[in-house]
Protein backbone atom coordinates (compact mmCIF):
# COMPACT_ATOMS: atom_id res chain seq x y z
CA UNK A 1 0.00 0.00 0.00
CA UNK A 2 2.83 2.36 0.84
CA UNK A 3 4.46 1.69 -2.57
CA UNK A 4 1.19 2.64 -4.36
CA UNK A 5 0.91 5.80 -2.28
CA UNK A 6 4.49 6.82 -3.08
CA UNK A 7 3.92 6.05 -6.79
CA UNK A 8 0.92 8.42 -6.80
CA UNK A 9 3.19 11.17 -5.51
CA UNK A 10 5.82 10.73 -8.23
CA UNK A 11 3.85 12.59 -10.92
CA UNK A 12 3.01 15.67 -8.78
CA UNK A 13 6.60 15.75 -7.52
CA UNK A 14 7.92 15.65 -11.09
CA UNK A 15 5.49 18.35 -12.23
CA UNK A 16 6.22 20.70 -9.30
CA UNK A 17 9.96 20.09 -9.45
CA UNK A 18 9.94 20.44 -13.24
CA UNK A 19 8.11 23.77 -13.11
CA UNK A 20 10.54 25.00 -10.47
CA UNK A 21 13.52 23.83 -12.52
CA UNK A 22 12.25 25.47 -15.70
CA UNK A 23 11.56 28.71 -13.83
CA UNK A 24 15.05 28.64 -12.30
CA UNK A 25 16.56 27.97 -15.74
CA UNK A 26 14.56 30.92 -17.13
CA UNK A 27 15.76 33.16 -14.30
CA UNK A 28 19.37 32.10 -14.97
CA UNK A 29 19.01 33.03 -18.65
CA UNK A 30 17.37 36.34 -17.77
CA UNK A 31 20.15 37.14 -15.30
CA UNK A 32 22.59 37.16 -18.22
CA UNK A 33 20.57 39.56 -20.40
CA UNK A 34 18.93 41.91 -17.89
CA UNK A 35 19.66 43.78 -14.72
CA UNK A 36 18.09 41.87 -11.80
CA UNK A 37 15.36 43.67 -9.90
CA UNK A 38 13.01 42.76 -7.04
CA UNK A 39 10.64 40.73 -9.23
CA UNK A 40 13.61 38.75 -10.56
CA UNK A 41 14.68 37.84 -7.02
CA UNK A 42 11.12 36.94 -6.00
CA UNK A 43 10.72 34.62 -9.00
CA UNK A 44 14.09 33.01 -8.31
CA UNK A 45 13.06 32.39 -4.70
CA UNK A 46 9.74 30.97 -5.92
CA UNK A 47 11.60 28.61 -8.26
CA UNK A 48 13.81 27.36 -5.44
CA UNK A 49 10.76 26.93 -3.17
CA UNK A 50 8.96 24.91 -5.86
CA UNK A 51 11.96 22.62 -6.30
CA UNK A 52 12.25 22.04 -2.54
CA UNK A 53 8.48 21.59 -2.26
CA UNK A 54 8.56 18.98 -5.04
CA UNK A 55 11.40 17.10 -3.37
CA UNK A 56 9.86 17.20 0.11
CA UNK A 57 6.25 16.58 -1.02
CA UNK A 58 5.66 13.26 0.80
CA UNK A 59 7.04 14.62 4.08
CA UNK A 60 4.97 17.81 4.18
CA UNK A 61 1.85 17.91 6.35
CA UNK A 62 -1.61 18.58 4.95
CA UNK A 63 -1.79 21.98 6.69
CA UNK A 64 1.24 23.19 4.76
CA UNK A 65 -0.27 21.91 1.49
CA UNK A 66 -3.44 23.91 2.17
CA UNK A 67 -1.45 27.02 3.15
CA UNK A 68 0.71 26.75 0.00
CA UNK A 69 -2.38 26.40 -2.18
CA UNK A 70 -3.97 29.44 -0.52
CA UNK A 71 -0.82 31.53 -1.01
CA UNK A 72 -0.54 30.49 -4.67
CA UNK A 73 -4.21 31.32 -5.28
CA UNK A 74 -3.75 35.00 -4.36
CA UNK A 75 -1.82 35.97 -7.53
CA UNK A 76 -4.07 33.76 -9.67
CA UNK A 77 -7.21 35.48 -8.37
CA UNK A 78 -5.59 38.92 -8.74
CA UNK A 79 -4.48 38.17 -12.32
CA UNK A 80 -7.99 36.90 -13.14
CA UNK A 81 -9.46 40.12 -11.77
CA UNK A 82 -7.10 42.19 -13.92
CA UNK A 83 -7.95 40.16 -17.03
CA UNK A 84 -11.69 40.51 -16.49
CA UNK A 85 -11.51 44.20 -15.55
CA UNK A 86 -9.13 44.91 -18.43
CA UNK A 87 -11.64 43.57 -20.95
CA UNK A 88 -14.37 45.96 -19.88
CA UNK A 89 -14.52 49.23 -21.74
CA UNK A 90 -15.59 52.44 -20.08
CA UNK A 91 -14.62 54.87 -22.85
CA UNK A 92 -17.33 57.14 -24.26
CA UNK A 93 -15.03 58.91 -26.78
CA UNK A 94 -15.95 62.36 -25.49
CA UNK A 95 -12.53 63.03 -23.94
CA UNK A 96 -11.01 66.47 -24.42
CA UNK A 97 -7.44 65.39 -23.68
CA UNK A 98 -5.02 62.95 -25.30
CA UNK A 99 -1.83 61.86 -23.56
CA UNK A 100 1.12 61.15 -25.85
CA UNK A 101 3.77 58.89 -24.30
CA UNK A 102 7.17 57.55 -25.16
CA UNK A 103 9.33 60.28 -26.73
CA UNK A 104 11.43 63.17 -25.56
CA UNK A 105 12.18 66.86 -25.90
CA UNK A 106 15.81 67.94 -26.28
CA UNK A 107 16.10 71.44 -24.97
CA UNK A 108 13.22 73.23 -26.70
CA UNK A 109 13.30 71.01 -29.81
CA UNK A 110 10.77 68.22 -30.27
CA UNK A 111 12.29 64.93 -31.46
CA UNK A 112 11.13 63.39 -34.75
CA UNK A 113 9.44 60.52 -32.93
CA UNK A 114 7.49 62.88 -30.68
CA UNK A 115 6.53 65.08 -33.64
CA UNK A 116 5.16 62.03 -35.48
CA UNK A 117 3.23 60.90 -32.42
CA UNK A 118 1.81 64.39 -31.87
CA UNK A 119 0.61 64.54 -35.49
CA UNK A 120 -1.01 61.13 -35.15
CA UNK A 121 -2.65 62.18 -31.87
CA UNK A 122 -3.94 65.39 -33.47
CA UNK A 123 -5.58 63.32 -36.22
CA UNK A 124 -7.30 61.24 -33.55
Amino acid sequence: MKEILSFKLIIPRLIIGGIGSLLLLNMTALYVIMRPNLVFHILTLLAICLIVYGIMLPKISKKIHVAAAAVLMVPVVFASFLMIYGNTTNVDFSEDVVIVLGAGVRGETVTRILAHRLRTAAEY
